[in-house]
């Protein structure tokens, strides 16, 4: 399998909505949303940190990026330590 996407690459524009799903060691689920239009030019890798920073024992963190007309779902530690592409969507539009 290969070491998955390189999280410093992937960054969000204005236009996608983010949610941010957390997962950790205790079956605790977050959720929380990234308003991209606030942050301009947020990437997986500063979701990552941000993430780890604000919750204890993170176990796997699921990015869904909606934009008007397709989305993509990231996924990080299902695997490893490493964020890897888990699927697509149709968008929000």
């Amino acid at each position: 399998m290969s070491e998955g996407i390189n999280a410093k690459e992937i960054i969000f524009e204005d236009t996608t909505s983010l949610t941010v799903i957390i997962y950790d060691r205790n079956r605790q689920v977050h959720a929380k949303e990234i308003n991209t239009i606030e942050r301009i030019n947020v990437s997986l890798k500063d979701i990552e940190d941000e993430v780890k920073r604000d919750y204890e024992n993170v176990s796997r963190i699921t990015v869904i990026a909606e934009r008007p007309l397709h989305g993509i779902i990231y996924e990080y530690g299902n695997y490893g330590d490493f964020w890897m592409e888990h699927g697509k969507t149709i968008g929000y539009a």
